[in-house]
């Protein structure tokens, strides 16, 4: 896992800053979210409107610039 990490890292994500957002859901959802695809893209879709919402009210986020995200199960 560390060196999947690393790779991510060297190789994918620029040389920018960066911020690291874990988003967890109880057991009992995974195995929902495992098996029904569009579920996990509808959760993975709200948490990202969040998050770059949380960036335009505090300022945080260039006008040229946007979020993105690496998803990881």
């Amino acid at each position: 896992m560390v060196e999947w990490a690393a790779w991510w890292l060297d190789r994918v994500i620029p040389h920018v800053a960066t911020r690291q957002w874990v988003l967890t859901v109880p057991w009992e959802r995974r195995w929902l979210l495992a098996r029904r695809p569009e579920l996990a893209c509808g959760v993975h879709a709200v948490a990202m409107r969040t998050i770059e919402r949380w960036y335009e009210e505090r300022g945080g986020a260039p006008k040229e610039g946007r979020t993105g995200s690496v998803t990881a199960t």
